[in-house]
This record gives structure tokens, sequence and C-alpha cells, in this order.
């Protein structure tokens, strides 16, 4: 039998992508094969983990909402070192605390990368924000950037060593590359663990966070296709042909679905000679689909924000309706607290390039995020997803960082 205790998991029992559920008790979250053809560790089976949970974590509120304040923290007031935030890292403009920004931000959701560029010193003379998710890790440890992994192929690629700032490491790579005009720089490639790739901060809840996205979806082709009209009168009529058929159904689908239609009264033809008790006025009742999700709203809703240990008030939700500046100032010391490690790989992953660069900076620290004085008593609103903000400071997300 195949179910005895001993049994050994079969391989197909052991792969489960992102937006599947398989019955098993011993599941791998997240498979990596190689594409044979490219040498590359594929993230997830289809090579699209990091997009997905990207896609599940901006179109479901709660986790947006917890990502967003989680970015807030490991960002927390910039630098200590107050020349290091104006600071311009490269000639498009991006300063350290732009980058910190920039870092804060993915890293809330997976991990981050850096991209260095040399000057003829072999010291770091150039950083850009490379984003992560665009990134695919090599069988040779090199790392490959390209717009869309849904392409099985692209000859846009671009190719990076690993960061290394030993110039002896530096000159190996660049030979092998074909000289300086073909070589691409370094990016620190950083997961938080000793996996290829990372799961994403939400990953235990990513069944929460999508369910949430696809509620949302439910309720707005509910109001769009929905049957809106508050009733039908109806009158004997005989279509004479099949045009005027369809001409009165589509009357009826364009007058009769969407929230612009919502309460209408549309007409109704049906053929001459029907019992006189079917001509009038007839309402219709509408079920409540939103009832059918308050358990299911609730559980995910407190289930994405228990896996970001946040305290709601951080994110202005409160169940007594309020808030005061007491429980405000215990709920920022806690999440610092909390926080404080996020910080911290941040702090250590730049002090390795910045002690091989070009520019001195002291010791890298970033501030906590301050505790703010609020009104007493301010009243709590139902938060949304906020929509995103373009940061101005100079850098683009793309992989073509290294001109």
């Amino acid at each position: 039998m195949a179910n005895n205790a001993t049994d050994e998991p079969k391989d197909s029992d052991q792969h489960i992508q992102v937006n599947s559920i398989q019955n098993q008790i011993y599941v791998e979250r997240m498979p990596i094969e190689i594409y044979s053809t490219q040498d590359i560790f594929t993230y997830d089976i289809d090579n699209l983990y990091p997009q997905k949970a990207l896609s599940i974590s901006d179109r479901s509120w709660s986790l947006d909402t917890a990502t967003k304040t989680l970015s807030d923290f490991i960002r927390g007031d910039g630098w200590e070192e107050e020349s290091f935030n104006d600071l311009e890292l490269n000639e498009r403009g991006l300063t350290g605390f732009g980058l910190l920004k920039l870092l804060a931000d993915i890293k809330s959701k997976l991990g981050f990368a850096i991209h260095v560029n040399y000057n003829l010193e072999f010291s770091v003379s150039e950083i850009n924000y490379i984003d992560f998710e665009n990134l695919r890790v090599k069988t040779d440890d090199k790392l490959v950037w390209r717009k869309d992994w849904r392409k099985v192929w692209s000859d846009n690629d671009k190719e990076y060593d690993r960061f290394n700032p030993d110039p002896e490491v530096i000159r190996e790579q660049i030979k092998e590359a074909g000289g300086i005009e073909n070589w691409n720089g370094q990016v620190l490639y950083w997961t938080g663990s000793k996996s290829i790739y990372p799961l994403a901060k939400f990953d235990s809840v990513l069944d929460d966070g999508q369910y949430q996205a696809e509620q949302k979806l439910d309720s707005l082709n509910n109001v769009q296709n929905g049957f809106s009209v508050s009733g039908a009168w109806v009158y004997p009529k005989t279509l004479q042909s099949t045009p005027e058929s369809k001409e009165v159904d589509a009357k009826i689908k364009n007058n009769a679905t969407g929230g612009r239609n919502a309460g209408r009264i549309i007409t109704m033809q049906i053929p001459m000679g029907v019992e006189k008790g079917t001509v009038g006025f007839f309402p219709f009742e509408r079920a409540n689909i939103d009832n059918l999700y308050v358990n299911q709203n609730e559980g995910a809703f407190q289930a994405i924000f228990s896996n970001f240990r946040q305290p709601l008030i951080l994110n202005s939700i409160s169940e007594s309706g309020v808030f005061n500046q007491e429980q405000y100032n215990d709920a920022v010391t806690f999440y610092n607290s909390i926080t404080e490690l996020e910080r911290k790989e941040v702090e250590k992953a730049l002090t390795k390039v910045f002690d091989n660069s070009i520019w001195e900076v002291g010791d890298l620290k970033i501030k906590p995020k301050p505790i703010l004085k609020v009104e007493e008593n301010i009243e709590i609103v139902e938060p949304g997803a906020e929509e995103k903000k373009e940061i101005d400071d100079g850098t683009e997300r793309s992989g073509n960082n290294t001109d």
C-alpha cells in the first residue's frame, strides 16, 4: 500500500507551486529545478515565484498594508550619519537614503540586491539598485537578470558576478568576461538564508493574501456583471427575426448589469398568446454575497497581521475605535525591537560594500523609527490598499543600470 507510514514521499508529492493545493502531509513549498538549456536554478517550478508573491501582495490590502509598515520600520528614520542620507551613489542621483528606501521596500517582501561597479583602483565607485525579483542564480553561481521570466529565452539577459571586492577576483572576472567592456560588474545578492532563493516574508499566509485578492475580484465582478436591476416589466411581443432577438439580448445585458444600472427597471418581451398572468412588473431579489465572506475575511485579516507580528494600531486599526499616545508609543517601541534584526541585516550588507568603496561614510547605522506625537483619541478609519508612490530618487527598477 502506498499509504504506509514508512513509505518515502514521491517526488510529485513534494512539489507545490504558488496558487496550488495538495492534500499531502509533506510538501516542498518552493521546489528548485534546473533549466538544462540555460543552467539556471528555477525559482519554483515555473520560475515565477517572486513575481506571483509580489502580485498577490499588491492585490491583498492586508499584505500591502503590513509590508508597507514593515518597510517603514526597516527604513526607520534614515541613516545616523546624516551626510550619507544625501550622498549621491551614481550619476542618476540615487542617494544613500533613496537606496535605503528601495532596499527596505523589497526586503519587507523578499530579499534584496545591490549592483556595484569599480574604478581602476578596484574600489566601488558606483552603486545601483537592481530588482531582486528579476534575478536568477546560475549553476556556476553567477546571476542573470531578465525583464520577463515568463519568456523561455531572451536576448536581453544580463549576467553578473557575485559581489567580491578582492582585486584578484575582479581581474579574473573581467578576464573571463572578455574584457572590461564586456563585464557587467557585481551584484550583492542577499537572501537571508542558506537557500538559493528565499521564500516571501508572508509565504505562510500567501493563501490568505490570495484569498483577499480573489475576493475583491469576486465582489467587483459581481457588481460589474451581476444582474443589478430591481425588476422587469414584462409585456407580450413576438420577435420577428434572429437579429431582433440578438438586439433584445444585448439591450438586457447593457442595461441590467453593473453599478450604473443598479435599481433600474428593464422591459422584457414575451411571445404573444402567453398567459396574462405573466404580463406586468416582477421585482428581483438579490442575494447578499458579501455575507458569505465574513468569517473568511476576518480569518485572513488576523492571519496576515499575526504573521508580521504587527500591533494593529500601527496600521490605524483598533478594536475600540480610538487610540491614544501611550498605546502608540508602546506599539512603536515594540515593533522597533521586532524589526531590529531587519535593520542590522541591511547595515551589514551595505557595510561590506562601503568598506571597499571610494566613500568614507563611517559606521553605518539606521535610526529606529521615532515616536511621533499623536492627538489623543484619534478616530480609526478602516484602511484600504494605498496607491503606490513612485520613489523620486533618480533610479529605475530595471537591470540596465551598469552603464
